[in-house]
Formats: C-alpha cells, sequence, structure tokens
C-alpha cells in the first residue's frame, strides 16, 4: 500500500551535501517534510522524499547551506510530464478502459460441465435458441430460469446450474436414468410409463401408479408398465369412478442391442513426409484476418486447428482468439491388416461401443458378438444383452365413469 501512494504522489531519490545535515534535516522536520530510506555515503546523505516536498527546499537548502542532487524521479506524476506530448498514447488509454468495460458486460466464453449423454452441442444450440450465446449482454440472462428451461427439455438432466462469472456464463448439469421430469406447470396431468422398447421386466419400484407388470414379465415396445390411472370400486366390486397420477416408478428391463460392424482389410496407410506448413489468423466477433499466405502446396495432409481466446483473467474473457492451423504432408501407400491385426482393431471397436453403452447408464450383462475375418473384411456380429431404465412417459387416457354404476348409485339415494 505505501508502494503505491508513494507511486500515486511521486516522489525523489536525491543526494545532499551539506557542512551542517542536521540543521537540514531539523528544518525539514520542522517543516513536516517526510524523508525515508535516509542513508549515509562518505560526505554526502542519500533518501527519498516526496515530489511536492521537494519543491519546498529551496529556503531550507539556502538556511543550511546545502546543495542537492537529484538521482531519480519516479511516480505517476513524473511519468505524466514525461509523456505530455504523447497524447494518442493517453487517448488509446481511455479508449481501451472504455471498451473494456463494455466488453465485461457481454458474455464471452460458455462452459459446459457434467453432461454425458447430452453432447455440448446439443446444449450449446439448445442455449442458442434461447438466446444465451457468446454476445449476450449479461444482465438479460435469468440464471434459474434457465436452469428451469434446461431441466424442462432434456429429460435425462436431473439437476442444472446456471451462473455467470466475469465474462464467463458456467452451465453445470447433473444426469440421471431416463426418468422424464414433469415441469411444474402440468403437474396436474397424469401420465403413464410405458416400454421405450422390447425387452423383460428385471426390475421395478413403483411409487405412484398401478404396476401392469411384475419381474420377469415380456413386453413389448409400447406396452404399459405403470398405469396412471387408478380404478375406484364400489361395494359390488364394480368401477365407479377413477383417480389419475403421474406415475413414478424405476423399471429395468433386459434388452438387446444387435451389434454389427465390418471394415475391409485393405486400407490405406499414411506415411509422414516431415514437412508442415503452419498459418495464423485472428478473430474477433463475425471477422478472421489472415497472416500470411494461406494457400496449402500439399496434395494429402493432416489439418490440426488450435485456437486460443485471448482473456485478461480466469473468468474474464474476450471475443478475440488466436488460431493456428497445421498441415502436414503425409503420401498415402496401399496396405493391408494381418488377421491378428484385424481383429484387435474389431475388438476396441467393440471395447468403444460398449463403453458408450454404459455411459448412458446401461449395465451389460452378456457379450455374444462373433468376430470372424475373411480374405477382404473383417466383421464383428451379435447381440449385446444389457439391463437398462426401459420407461418413458405418455399421457394417461381419461376414461367416463361406467353409466350403469352413475344410475344404480342414483336408485340407491
Amino acid at each position: 500500500m505505501n508502494h503505491f501512494v508513494n507511486y500515486y504522489k511521486g516522489y525523489v531519490k536525491v543526494r545532499l551535501i551539506s557542512l551542517a545535515p542536521e540543521r537540514f534535516f531539523n528544518m525539514c522536520s520542522n517543516h513536516e517534510i517526510y524523508i525515508w530510506n535516509l542513508k549515509n555515503h562518505d560526505d554526502a546523505y542519500e533518501f527519498y522524499i516526496y515530489r511536492k516536498d521537494f519543491l519546498k527546499l529551496k529556503n531550507i537548502l539556502r538556511k543550511s547551506k546545502s546543495k542537492i542532487i537529484i538521482l531519480e524521479k519516479k511516480g505517476f506524476p513524473m511519468f505524466l510530464f514525461k509523456n505530455r506530448k504523447r497524447k494518442a498514447f493517453f487517448c488509446g488509454i481511455v479508449i481501451a478502459f472504455v471498451f473494456l468495460t463494455i466488453m465485461s458486460m457481454f458474455i464471452w466464453d460458455v462452459e459446459i460441465n457434467g453432461n454425458v449423454t447430452e453432447t455440448d452441442n446439443i446444449i450449446f444450440d439448445y442455449l442458442k435458441e434461447q438466446s444465451v450465446c457468446h454476445g449476450t449482454l449479461k444482465s438479460k440472462i435469468d440464471c434459474e430460469k434457465m436452469e428451469e428451461k434446461l431441466r424442462a427439455r432434456f429429460n435425462d438432466i436431473i439437476w442444472a446450474s446456471v451462473q455467470i462469472n466475469g465474462t464467463r456464463l458456467i452451465v453445470s448439469v447433473q444426469e440421471g436414468n431416463a426418468r422424464r421430469i414433469i415441469d411444474k406447470k402440468d403437474k396436474n396431468v397424469p401420465m403413464d410409463l410405458i416400454a421405450k422398447k422390447d425387452g423383460i421386466i428385471e426390475n421395478i419400484i413403483t411409487r405412484r401408479g398401478v404396476p401392469q407388470v411384475t419381474k420377469g414379465s415380456t413386453v413389448k415396445k409400447g406396452d404399459i408398465l405403470v398405469l396412471g390411472r387408478i380404478e375406484i370400486l364400489n361395494d359390488a366390486k364394480e368401477v365407479c369412478d377413477y383417480q389419475y397420477c403421474q406415475s413414478d416408478s424405476d423399471i429395468f428391463g433386459r434388452t438387446e442391442y444387435t451389434y454389427k460392424d465390418e471394415f475391409s482389410l485393405t486400407y490405406n496407410k499414411k506415411v509422414y513426409t516431415n514437412k508442415k506448413k503452419v498459418s495464423h489468423s485472428i478473430r474477433a466477433f463475425d471477422y478472421l484476418l489472415k497472416i500470411g499466405a494461406q494457400k496449402i502446396p500439399y496434395k494429402h495432409y493432416d489439418f490440426t486447428a488450435n485456437e486460443k481466446q485471448l482473456k485478461l483473467s480466469t473468468n474474464f474473457y474476450l471475443p478475440f482468439f488466436l488460431e493456428t492451423n497445421i498441415y502436414e504432408e503425409y503420401k498415402v501407400v496401399k496396405n493391408q491388416y494381418t488377421k491378428e491385426q484385424a481383429t484387435k482393431i474389431e475388438k476396441l471397436r467393440l471395447k468403444r461401443y460398449c463403453k458408450n453403452l454404459i455411459e448412458k447408464g446401461v449395465q451389460i450383462v452378456e457379450n455374444n458378438v462373433i468376430i470372424e475375418v475373411n480374405k477382404k473384411s473383417c466383421i464383428g456380429n451379435g447381440e449385446i444383452i444389457v439391463i437398462e431404465p426401459i420407461g418413458t412417459y405418455q399421457e394417461t387416457e381419461i376414461l367416463e365413469v361406467p353409466k350403469n354404476t352413475e344410475s344404480e348409485e342414483g336408485n340407491l339415494q
């Protein structure tokens, strides 16, 4: 803090040559002139003094018969005096300050965390539909309302958080089982749970509604699993009325995925020549400025793009991007996989497929895929048996109360 104050006021480092230095310092004290970092150098003294106090030393120097030499000038007033003719420089500082102030009012970076089933691009597109994207005024974003919209739009998202930090919009989500989260506005709409695919019921836990299946039941796509309509019976065990609700149940079924994958044993192998070209460009808003020649001198090449967004701090991003494009030349050579290589590749492809299923909340219980290699291709074919959430929602059919029951009740009255 002291350093900042000193810099703001401006100060000088001086050397005092005097036959009576004690008198000089006493007079400075009497005039409340602040001196610091006082050091004795041979027959002279060096110290720091504020710029405004330095201007008061003329009479003190004359009375104490002293001489003073300026060694250094430091501080903001000296900086302004030194650059007094550089008007463009100071105008630039003002313009930069105004520009950064305006930029801080907008969102220039969107970060999405926690999503697995729903990709970044899908969520980005939805945010864009809601006019929440790069260049949106922060004051126009209602974070709480955006959280509700995300939960209502995506069935897999059970929790969402939208926060604004600096010029960044941070969207954090948590995905659960494929259960539809019903918006509060339609909470009174009765719902059935139906099978979204063929399978065998492995487990069912019902909290609300009437179960129509049990463990071990075979169901087809569209079959009602939990009914959102409850029958009210009279003393004669006849239906006299219906009560409706939104079904709520965790239903897991044993289903199968048909896996079929084939690729040719002949492939084009890339042989790199170690030649590469690098080009740079600057992107601001929707404008792109290319730096240097952009023509690619290669017929076959790999392209790698690196993009870096400029930022002033962790949460203060700017709408400027530095793009670096790298082109690496290669030659195409025909080659062929061996049986062992092809089998290994197909196993990796199958493993990747299974990993994607697991990330969606699917439990794999059997893998009946067989890998075959013939003269021309490698084929992976078979079924993968899994246990997964099998229920999805549809509106419950509203039935009329049986008329004969109504008339019988009227007669009894």
